[in-house]
């Protein structure tokens, strides 16, 4: 089947084919005068028109450049990544473009061809392939590939600090915790879901501790150390750093210098009633009425706290105060009585890092500070002293007389004035207690007492009794004179 011809102008000529099919191909030449030559070798020819087909074409990330959080991220901080092309035909050849240009070409020589970019900038970038056949057929784009290309660290500008609510010390910001597992808190972070990293330093190395990615537009986070085992008392230098997204890690943080002292101070002495305030018959009794007292507590450490609790009948426990321990290792507490009633007095050490000691032997302090009441007493002049014409006139020519003073308070000590003055004073043993007074001028007494507990209270002065005293017989002037009249 002749296919095409055409007049020759010289020894070589081109002849088009129209509607051309894969097939066998010969030529032959007519001279004007119709003689025909012989027919020229065949030529086998193959006709392909017909595209490379790239929608099953895959283009990804190789999983050594995606540097982000997962391999299948397309996140990478490798600005030259490296693609995996898969489902080619081999012997195509292939051209990667990156944002609409042509940046690698290769040619297949099997399904899979990898190609590494030229330097991209951060930004996100899309990627994708066509192919052109041994024909010449160029194919469509592929699907394309959008990966996110970030080169740049986050720049830290805080340091990891210690939670208040951990920071155990005197002041919530002064570094000391007597906590092993402590949380830190990180500050003026990025808003993307970063992962942070927390290191310490024991002056010998510097060690991952924990870490954690945070979730985006926080700007905060905390971590927690994990094991109590990774801090041992001691002074310790936590750094943290940022791990973006892409796998960019930032340079380290300055240091915090984190003191950790988890070991209880040993107990206190017993609290001690100062003796100046026990006001019982005994210096040593922990009997009071003093409005304010001194309590001193012993056995502390210089530089630690010295707490002192009271613990009333309910039991309701009140911290009294808190100070500082002097150099002497002892403290003395100003307190105030409100209240009559017997009280548990203990004392607690705390040092620097907020560890607590076991508490002190406890002391019971009794504070009474309730004057007795002699509204009921009765003041009496014993008959035996008596001397008048009866014996309840309270008059009498004895200058030490007798009194009996009742209804008073067993263990109180009583006092009897005359006058006001020239007391008396007694300790009673039983409801009752017998007064003799030494007077030395006759006259009319009036008798009160006054009752003090032991505690320490004086009563006001009870109701009075008077009686005289007269010890002066009468002096006759005149000789007996018989009455006229008398037989």
């Amino acid at each position: 089947t002749v296919v095409g011809s055409d007049i020759s102008a010289a020894a070589t000529e081109t002849v088009g084919v129209l509607s051309a099919v894969t097939s066998t191909y010969a030529a032959y030449t007519k001279d004007p005068a119709g003689n025909t030559s012989l027919t020229s070798g065949a030529l086998a020819v193959t006709v392909d028109i017909t595209a490379p087909v790239v929608t099953g074409v895959s283009v990804d990330l190789h999983s050594d450049s995606d540097t982000g959080v997962a391999d299948d991220d397309n996140i990478t901080n490798d600005d030259t990544p490296t693609l995996n092309i898969t489902g080619l035909t081999e012997t195509d050849s292939v051209w990667l473009y990156v944002d609409g240009s042509i940046d690698q070409r290769d040619i297949a020589t099997s399904g899979t061809l990898s190609f590494t970019t030229n330097v991209l900038n951060d930004n996100t970038h899309e990627l994708k392939i066509r192919a052109k056949d041994y024909a010449g057929n160029a194919s469509n784009f592929s699907n394309s590939l959008n990966i996110r290309v970030d080169t740049t660290p986050f720049t830290i500008t805080t340091v990891p600090d210690l939670l208040a609510s951990d920071d155990t010390g005197i002041s919530n910001t002064d570094n000391i915790t007597n906590k092993r597992k402590p949380s830190f808190e990180f500050s003026q972070l990025s808003s993307k879901t970063d992962s942070i990293r927390l290191f310490i330093n024991n002056g010998v190395s510097n060690e991952f501790v924990v870490g954690g990615r945070k979730n985006i537009d926080v700007l905060k986070d905390t971590l927690t150390i994990p094991n109590a085992s990774r801090l041992d008392a001691g002074t310790y230098i936590f750094t943290y750093t940022v791990v973006d997204s892409a796998g960019n890690v930032s340079t380290a943080s300055s240091g915090d210098t984190i003191e950790v002292d988890f070991t209880a101070p040993d107990a206190p002495n017993a609290p001690d009633l100062a003796a100046s305030n026990d006001s019982g018959d005994s210096d040593s009794d922990d009997l009071t009425n003093a409005v304010s007292m001194a309590v001193t507590a012993s056995g502390l450490t210089p530089g630690d706290f010295g707490l002192l609790y009271r613990v009333d009948a309910t039991p309701t426990t009140t911290l009294v105060d808190s100070l500082i321990v002097p150099g002497s290792g002892s403290l003395t507490y100003t307190v105030t009585n409100s209240e009559d009633g017997t009280f548990n007095y203990y004392a607690v050490a705390q040092d620097t890092a907020g560890n607590r000691s076991a508490n002190s032997t406890g002391i019971d302090i009794e504070v009474d500070q309730t004057a007795p009441v002699v509204t009921g007493i009765d003041i009496d002049l014993d008959d035996a002293s008596d001397t008048g014409i009866k014996n309840d006139d309270d008059l009498t020519n004895d200058s030490t007389p007798t009194f009996t003073v009742q209804n008073i308070e067993p263990t109180d000590s009583v006092f009897l004035y005359f006058n006001g003055s020239d007391s008396l004073g007694l300790k009673a043993t039983a409801g009752s207690v017998d007064f003799t007074g030494n007077l030395s001028a006759d006259g009319t007494y009036v008798v009160t007492m006054k009752s003090k507990d032991i505690a320490g209270n004086l009563s006001a002065a009870s109701s009075s009794m008077s009686f005289r005293l007269d010890t002066t017989p009468f002096t006759p002037t005149s000789a007996p004179a018989l009455l006229a009249g008398t037989p």
